[in-house]
Protein backbone atom coordinates (compact mmCIF):
# COMPACT_ATOMS: atom_id res chain seq x y z
CA UNK A 1 0.00 0.00 0.00
CA UNK A 2 1.64 3.30 -0.79
CA UNK A 3 1.46 6.26 1.71
CA UNK A 4 1.65 9.50 1.81
CA UNK A 5 3.64 12.04 4.33
CA UNK A 6 1.02 14.57 4.59
CA UNK A 7 2.71 16.61 7.43
CA UNK A 8 5.96 16.58 8.90
CA UNK A 9 6.14 18.76 12.31
CA UNK A 10 9.20 18.38 14.78
CA UNK A 11 9.08 20.42 17.56
CA UNK A 12 13.04 20.31 20.09
CA UNK A 13 13.06 21.54 23.41
CA UNK A 14 10.40 22.07 24.54
CA UNK A 15 8.91 24.72 27.09
CA UNK A 16 7.34 24.48 30.34
CA UNK A 17 4.07 25.42 29.18
CA UNK A 18 3.84 23.50 26.44
CA UNK A 19 5.31 20.25 27.73
CA UNK A 20 2.57 20.97 30.48
CA UNK A 21 -0.04 21.53 27.97
CA UNK A 22 1.02 18.25 26.18
CA UNK A 23 0.75 15.93 29.19
CA UNK A 24 -3.06 18.11 30.57
CA UNK A 25 -5.57 15.33 31.75
CA UNK A 26 -7.78 16.97 29.39
CA UNK A 27 -5.68 16.43 26.11
CA UNK A 28 -3.09 13.62 27.65
CA UNK A 29 -2.84 10.11 25.76
CA UNK A 30 -0.99 8.24 27.98
CA UNK A 31 2.38 9.93 27.96
CA UNK A 32 3.82 13.05 30.08
CA UNK A 33 6.46 15.32 27.61
CA UNK A 34 8.41 17.07 30.20
CA UNK A 35 10.38 20.70 29.46
CA UNK A 36 13.28 20.24 27.17
CA UNK A 37 11.53 16.93 25.67
CA UNK A 38 10.68 16.06 21.86
CA UNK A 39 7.84 16.00 19.91
CA UNK A 40 7.08 14.83 16.05
CA UNK A 41 3.99 14.89 14.24
CA UNK A 42 3.64 12.70 11.12
CA UNK A 43 0.54 12.50 9.10
CA UNK A 44 0.27 9.85 6.76
CA UNK A 45 -2.50 8.74 4.62
CA UNK A 46 -4.46 6.32 4.54
CA UNK A 47 -4.78 6.37 8.06
CA UNK A 48 -5.14 2.73 8.39
CA UNK A 49 -1.57 2.58 7.27
CA UNK A 50 -0.43 3.48 10.08
CA UNK A 51 -1.59 1.04 12.29
CA UNK A 52 1.69 -1.23 10.55
CA UNK A 53 3.89 1.84 11.70
CA UNK A 54 2.31 2.18 15.18
CA UNK A 55 3.51 -1.18 15.96
CA UNK A 56 6.99 -0.57 14.42
CA UNK A 57 7.59 1.94 17.11
CA UNK A 58 5.93 0.48 20.30
CA UNK A 59 8.41 -2.92 18.81
CA UNK A 60 11.08 0.46 19.06
CA UNK A 61 10.33 0.95 22.46
CA UNK A 62 9.57 4.47 21.47
CA UNK A 63 5.99 6.40 22.84
CA UNK A 64 3.38 6.93 20.28
CA UNK A 65 -0.10 8.04 19.74
CA UNK A 66 -2.70 8.16 16.56
CA UNK A 67 -5.19 10.85 16.67
CA UNK A 68 -8.49 11.12 15.43
CA UNK A 69 -8.35 12.40 11.29
CA UNK A 70 -5.89 11.71 8.92
CA UNK A 71 -3.30 9.06 10.68
CA UNK A 72 -2.06 11.42 12.64
CA UNK A 73 0.75 10.17 14.66
CA UNK A 74 2.28 12.24 17.84
CA UNK A 75 5.90 10.73 19.14
CA UNK A 76 7.68 12.09 22.44
CA UNK A 77 10.82 10.76 23.23
CA UNK A 78 13.40 12.85 25.86
CA UNK A 79 16.89 11.91 23.69
CA UNK A 80 16.65 13.96 20.25
CA UNK A 81 18.92 10.68 19.03
CA UNK A 82 16.49 8.48 19.60
CA UNK A 83 13.52 10.52 18.42
CA UNK A 84 15.59 11.04 14.99
CA UNK A 85 16.35 6.95 15.06
CA UNK A 86 12.02 6.77 15.17
CA UNK A 87 11.66 9.30 12.50
CA UNK A 88 14.38 7.64 9.98
CA UNK A 89 12.15 4.35 10.46
CA UNK A 90 8.66 6.08 9.57
CA UNK A 91 9.99 7.04 6.45
CA UNK A 92 12.09 4.09 5.54
CA UNK A 93 8.96 2.10 6.30
CA UNK A 94 6.57 3.82 4.97
CA UNK A 95 8.17 5.30 1.39
CA UNK A 96 7.94 9.19 2.31
CA UNK A 97 10.75 11.55 2.79
CA UNK A 98 10.72 14.50 5.24
CA UNK A 99 10.65 16.69 1.85
CA UNK A 100 7.17 15.19 0.43
CA UNK A 101 5.52 17.04 3.44
CA UNK A 102 2.96 20.00 3.12
CA UNK A 103 5.30 23.55 4.25
CA UNK A 104 3.91 25.32 7.18
CA UNK A 105 1.53 28.29 6.39
CA UNK A 106 0.40 30.78 8.74
CA UNK A 107 -2.91 32.09 8.32
CA UNK A 108 -4.87 34.54 9.67
CA UNK A 109 -3.59 36.17 13.09
CA UNK A 110 -6.13 38.33 15.25
CA UNK A 111 -5.34 40.26 18.24
CA UNK A 112 -8.46 40.99 20.23
CA UNK A 113 -7.40 43.84 23.26
CA UNK A 114 -9.17 43.33 26.97
CA UNK A 115 -11.30 40.42 26.02
CA UNK A 116 -14.80 40.75 27.91
CA UNK A 117 -15.91 38.43 30.89
CA UNK A 118 -18.89 36.96 29.06
CA UNK A 119 -16.40 36.27 25.46
CA UNK A 120 -14.42 34.92 28.12
CA UNK A 121 -16.41 32.79 29.79
CA UNK A 122 -17.79 31.21 26.02
CA UNK A 123 -13.96 30.96 24.68
CA UNK A 124 -12.92 28.85 28.27
CA UNK A 125 -15.66 26.36 27.71
CA UNK A 126 -13.96 25.07 24.33
CA UNK A 127 -10.17 25.82 25.11
CA UNK A 128 -7.84 23.39 27.29
CA UNK A 129 -4.83 25.47 28.14
CA UNK A 130 -4.94 28.12 30.90
CA UNK A 131 -7.83 30.24 31.73
CA UNK A 132 -8.59 33.16 29.72
CA UNK A 133 -9.65 36.29 32.31
CA UNK A 134 -11.91 39.12 31.21
CA UNK A 135 -9.66 42.02 30.58
CA UNK A 136 -6.57 40.24 29.39
CA UNK A 137 -6.17 40.71 25.10
CA UNK A 138 -5.68 37.22 22.99
CA UNK A 139 -3.69 36.38 20.09
CA UNK A 140 -5.07 34.14 17.57
CA UNK A 141 -3.33 31.84 15.12
CA UNK A 142 -4.52 29.55 12.29
CA UNK A 143 -1.87 27.71 10.33
CA UNK A 144 -1.58 24.50 8.31
CA UNK A 145 -0.90 21.88 8.33
CA UNK A 146 -2.46 21.53 11.96
CA UNK A 147 0.50 20.24 14.36
CA UNK A 148 2.31 23.47 13.19
CA UNK A 149 0.05 25.28 15.85
CA UNK A 150 2.44 23.04 18.58
CA UNK A 151 5.83 24.52 16.95
CA UNK A 152 4.70 27.99 16.52
CA UNK A 153 3.78 27.62 20.63
CA UNK A 154 6.80 26.39 21.56
CA UNK A 155 8.18 29.02 19.65
CA UNK A 156 7.01 31.78 21.07
CA UNK A 157 7.29 30.89 24.41
CA UNK A 158 10.68 30.59 24.18
CA UNK A 159 10.83 34.36 23.30
CA UNK A 160 8.08 35.71 25.44
CA UNK A 161 8.23 32.84 28.26
CA UNK A 162 5.40 35.20 30.28
CA UNK A 163 2.82 34.54 27.60
CA UNK A 164 0.03 32.09 28.42
CA UNK A 165 -0.94 29.39 26.60
CA UNK A 166 -4.51 29.07 26.30
CA UNK A 167 -4.85 26.85 23.40
CA UNK A 168 -3.93 24.90 20.59
CA UNK A 169 -6.19 22.83 18.43
CA UNK A 170 -3.10 20.41 16.77
CA UNK A 171 -5.71 18.29 14.73
CA UNK A 172 -7.56 18.56 11.74
CA UNK A 173 -7.52 20.57 8.41
CA UNK A 174 -6.08 23.54 10.08
CA UNK A 175 -4.90 24.42 13.35
CA UNK A 176 -5.34 27.09 16.00
CA UNK A 177 -3.22 28.78 18.62
CA UNK A 178 -4.60 30.69 20.95
CA UNK A 179 -2.43 32.80 23.45
CA UNK A 180 -2.94 35.37 26.32
CA UNK A 181 -1.37 38.55 28.04
CA UNK A 182 -0.46 42.01 27.71
CA UNK A 183 -0.97 43.81 24.39
CA UNK A 184 3.13 44.41 24.39
CA UNK A 185 3.62 40.77 25.07
CA UNK A 186 1.33 39.79 22.38
CA UNK A 187 2.97 41.96 19.83
CA UNK A 188 6.33 40.37 20.68
CA UNK A 189 4.49 36.56 20.17
CA UNK A 190 2.95 38.23 16.73
CA UNK A 191 6.36 39.00 15.44
CA UNK A 192 8.09 35.97 15.96
CA UNK A 193 5.05 33.77 14.61
CA UNK A 194 5.50 35.80 11.38
CA UNK A 195 9.31 35.22 11.59
CA UNK A 196 8.69 31.20 11.74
Amino acid sequence: MKMQLKTYVQVEDLQNQLAAYLGSQVRSRGFMPTEAGQVLFLDIAPAIATERLIDAVFKSGAAVNLARQGGLLELHAEDPAELAKVADLLMKLSGTDVKDAEQPIVGTVELIEEISARHAIMLNASYRGSMLTPGESLLICEVSPAPFAVLLANEVEKVVPEIILVDIQEVGGHGRLSLAGTKAQLESARKQIDKS
